[in-house]
C-alpha cells in the first residue's frame, strides 16, 4: 500500500508518494516548487535497467541531523528487489537547501523529469537565469526561453531565485499549456550515490550588487522599452520648436507605424552653450524663448497631436541663472561653480530645496503636458555634494541620502507611473544610487563616435546588463547612425547591439537629413522588445568581438538570434560553436538552419558549427532555428529578431500539408 513520507523544516516541506515514486516540495509562501519529481530514465552505463516498482517493500524514516542539529533528514529505502538489492533516496534539508540524494548499486546516470514553479506570474515575471556563469558574451531571452546553461528561476517582483545545482545537465522549458515550467535533470553517478540539491535564494540583486531592489514597473508610461528622438544628438545647440516639430512630423509619418512613440526635448530648452550660463530669464522655469517662442506646452501639445508622447529634460539640482526662488532663499545654494549644465548648485539636504523646488520643477514640467522625463547631471552633482558636504544644512545625510531623497520627492509629484529616466552614466555608484526610483538610468557617456559607442555603450552594457528591464532599463544612449559619424558597417552594428538587447531606441539623427538606408536600420529594430538578461552578474569582453545571444520563446516556436560584433580595426574570422555560442544542448544531435539577417542570405544547415568572417567594425545577425522534416520559416525581414515581432501564430497542418499563420504588417511594406 502506498505511503506519503514527509518532513519538514523551517520554509521547506517535502512529501514523497511511495506508490509513484514521485516527490513534492513545499517552500513557504511560494508553495509547491517542485511537483511531481521523479526517475524519468537513464544514460545506460550496464545492462540492467531501474524499476522502482520491482522492489517489494518500501520504508521511510526520518530524524534531526546529528552534526548541529540545523537540519532533518527523510530516508526512503527500496527493498526486496528482483534485479537491485536496495535503494535508498535521501532527503537533506536546511535552512535555504534540499539535498536530494540516491544511493544504490547501479551505474547508470538518473534524469529526473517534474514541474517547476517560482514566482506568481510564470513568463511575465519568473525567468529561467543562471547565477553563477562566465565568460565574454551577453546573454538574453524574449519570453520564458532557455538554453542549456539554465539552472535557475529568478522571480523579479520578490528578487528571489530557485536553483537546481549539481547536475550533469538542467533543463527549464516553459508549458503553453500548463502556463508553468517544466524540469528536467540529468544527475551523474559517483561512488553509487547520485546528489543533487535545490536552493532558494533571497535579495539576489539586494546581496549581489549592494541596491536598494524595486522591480521594474511595466505600468509605467511606456511599459516596454520606449522608442524615438531626441533633440541633442541630432542637432545639438539648434534644437528649436520648428526642429522638433519638423521630426516629429516625420517620424510620425515614417517611423511611428513601425512603433516609434516619443519625442525627447532635450537640453537645449534652457541652455545655450555649455558654459552653465545664459541671459537673465531663462532657467529651469522659464525655456529659451528665442527657441521656443509659444512655450513648452505648446510643443508638447503639438506632439500628441502626432499621437507621440512628448518628453523633457530636466537638471534639478543646478541651474544657469539665480532663478526667483533661489533669490528669495540664498541659504539653498550649496555652491556656484560654472559646470556645463549650470552654474548655481544647491543644497539637496535643504528642507525648502526638498519641499518646495522639487515640487514646484516637477509640477511645471507636468503642467506643460509632458509625460516621461530625463533627470540629468547627477554624476557632477554627486561629486560636488561630496566636495561640498561641510556645508550642508543637514549634515547628517550623506551625499546619497539627501539625492535620494530629491528624486523620491520627484517621483511622488510626477507619480509612481510616470516615466523617469535618470542620465547617471559615470560610475556605479551615480547609476545605481537612486535606481529603484527611477524606471530607466542612462549608463554611458556621449556616443558619437565608433571610439566612444565602443567606451561608453559596448563597455557599460556588458557590466550593467542585468538590471535591465529587472530593476530598470538600461539607457545606451542615442542610435547615431548618420555617415557622419559611422561607415556602413558601423551604422549596423549599432542598432544590432540595441536591437539584440531590446535596449531603448533613441533616435539621435535629424531624421528628415539621414539617408533612405540608415531609416532603414532604424525601422528593424523598432520597436525595442520586451528583452530580458539570461546571466545575473556584471561582465566583459575580450576586446575583440562582442557575443549576443537571444533566445526566443513563443507559444508556435523556440529559437535563437546570434550577433557576432568585430570591434577591431581589422576583419577577423569566427567559428560559432552552436552548443557554446548559441546554448544548445550538446546532447541533442538535430540540425539548425541558419540564416543571415543583414545580408539576406540563407547560410545552410548546421549541427555543430558555423564559420563567418567579420569585416572590421561590423555586425553579423544569425537566425538559428531547429530543422524540422517539414516546410518551416526561417528568417523575416520585419524586425532584427526574425519573427518574434510581428508573427502571431504558425500552425502546420500535417494531414493537408500546409504551412500557415498569422502576422502583422506595415501598410508601406
Amino acid at each position: 500500500m502506498a505511503q506519503t513520507a514527509y518532513a519538514n523544516y523551517k520554509g521547506f516541506q517535502v512529501s514523497y508518494d511511495t506508490g509513484t515514486h514521485r516527490f513534492d516540495v513545499r517552500y513557504g509562501a511560494m508553495g509547491t516548487i517542485l511537483e511531481s519529481v521523479g526517475v524519468e530514465q537513464r544514460t545506460r552505463r550496464g545492462a540492467e535497467a531501474l524499476d522502482l516498482d520491482a522492489f517489494s517493500e518500501t520504508t521511510w524514516t526520518s530524524g534531526e541531523e546529528s552534526e548541529n542539529g540545523h537540519g532533518i533528514w527523510l530516508r526512503v529505502r527500496y527493498s526486496g528487489g528482483s534485479i537491485r538489492n536496495e535503494l535508498v533516496l535521501t532527503f537533506r534539508l536546511t535552512c535555504d537547501t534540499i539535498s536530494v540524494i540516491y544511493e544504490w548499486p547501479g551505474e547508470e546516470d538518473l534524469r529526473l523529469s517534474g514541474r517547476i514553479h517560482w514566482g506568481v506570474h510564470p513568463a511575465v515575471d519568473t525567468f529561467p537565469v543562471n547565477l553563477n556563469r562566465t565568460g565574454f558574451d551577453l546573454r538574453a531571452a524574449l519570453g520564458p526561453a532557455s538554453g542549456h546553461a539554465e539552472n535557475a528561476l529568478f522571480d523579479r517582483q520578490s528578487d528571489s531565485a530557485l536553483e537546481i545545482l549539481d547536475c550533469r545537465f538542467v533543463h527549464l522549458v516553459y508549458d503553453w499549456d500548463l502556463n508553468d515550467y517544466r524540469i528536467r535533470l540529468q544527475i551523474p553517478s559517483q561512488d553509487k550515490s547520485q546528489t543533487f540539491r535545490i536552493r532558494v535564494h533571497h535579495r539576489v540583486y539586494q546581496e549581489r550588487f549592494g541596491i536598494a531592489y524595486k522591480p521594474y514597473n511595466r505600468k509605467n508610461t511606456f511599459g516596454t522599452p520606449p522608442s524615438g528622438w531626441m533633440t541633442w544628438y541630432a542637432v545639438q545647440f539648434d534644437a528649436c520648436e520648428d526642429t522638433v516639430l519638423e521630426n516629429a512630423r516625420w517620424m510620425a509619418s515614417h517611423l511611428k507605424p513601425y512603433g516609434a512613440t516619443c519625442i525627447w526635448v532635450d537640453w537645449e530648452w534652457y541652455h545655450k552653450d555649455f558654459t552653465g550660463t545664459h541671459r537673465e530669464g531663462v532657467d529651469v522655469f522659464h525655456p529659451d524663448l528665442e527657441r521656443y517662442p509659444r512655450g513648452l506646452a505648446h510643443v508638447a501639445a503639438e506632439i500628441k497631436k502626432l499621437g507621440l508622447i512628448p518628453a523633457l529634460w530636466i537638471g534639478a539640482s543646478n541651474d544657469v541663472n539665480q532663478t526667483d526662488f533661489i533669490r528669495d532663499n540664498p541659504g539653498v545654494v550649496l555652491c556656484v561653480k560654472p559646470s556645463w549644465c549650470g552654474s548655481y548648485f544647491l543644497d539637496p539636504s535643504h528642507p525648502k530645496v526638498l519641499c518646495e523646488y522639487i515640487p514646484a520643477a516637477f509640477r511645471q514640467l507636468l503642467d506643460w503636458g509632458y509625460q516621461a522625463l530625463k533627470w540629468d547631471c547627477f554624476p557632477i552633482t554627486l561629486q560636488l555634494c561630496d566636495e561640498n558636504h561641510g556645508r550642508f544644512h543637514d549634515q547628517g545625510l550623506s551625499s546619497e541620502e539627501a539625492l535620494r531623497r530629491l528624486v523620491q520627492k520627484a517621483r511622488d509629484t510626477v507619480g509612481e507611473d510616470f516615466y523617469m529616466l535618470s542620465c547617471s552614466g559615470a560610475n556605479f555608484r551615480q547609476i545605481t544610487m537612486a535606481m529603484d526610483l527611477f524606471d530607466a538610468m542612462r549608463i554611458g557617456g556621449d556616443i558619437f563616435t565608433w571610439d566612444e559607442f565602443v567606451s561608453q555603450c559596448i563597455d557599460r552594457v556588458m557590466r550593467y546588463y542585468a538590471f535591465h528591464n529587472i530593476v530598470c532599463l538600461n539607457d545606451p544612449d542615442n542610435l547615431v547612425i548618420r555617415p557622419q559619424y559611422n561607415t556602413d558597417d558601423e551604422a549596423i552594428s549599432r542598432v544590432s547591439l540595441v536591437g539584440l538587447l531590446g535596449l531603448p531606441v533613441t533616435y539621435g539623427d535629424n531624421l528628415p537629413a539621414l539617408p533612405e538606408d540608415r531609416v532603414a536600420l532604424l525601422r528593424r529594430v523598432t520597436p525595442p522588445l520586451n528583452i530580458h538578461p539570461l546571466d545575473i552578474r556584471e561582465n566583459t569582453f575580450d576586446g575583440r568581438i562582442v557575443k549576443i545571444w537571444l533566445s526566443i520563446c513563443m507559444p508556435y516556436e523556440q529559437w535563437h538570434v546570434l550577433g557576432m560584433m568585430n570591434v577591431q580595426d581589422h576583419p577577423d574570422e569566427v567559428l560559432v560553436n552552436l552548443q557554446a555560442d548559441v546554448n544548445l544542448d550538446q546532447e541533442d544531435p538535430a540540425e539548425y538552419l541558419v540564416f543571415d539577417f543583414w545580408n539576406k542570405h540563407y547560410m545552410g544547415s548546421f549541427r555543430e558549427t558555423v564559420p563567418i568572417r567579420l569585416r572590421a567594425h561590423a555586425t553579423r545577425v544569425l537566425s538559428v532555428r531547429r530543422k524540422l522534416n517539414r516546410p518551416q520559416i526561417v528568417s523575416t525581414s520585419r524586425h532584427i529578431s526574425q519573427g518574434a515581432m510581428e508573427i502571431q501564430s504558425i500552425t502546420w497542418d500535417n494531414d493537408r500539408h500546409i504551412l500557415s499563420g498569422i502576422s502583422s504588417a506595415v501598410a508601406s511594406e
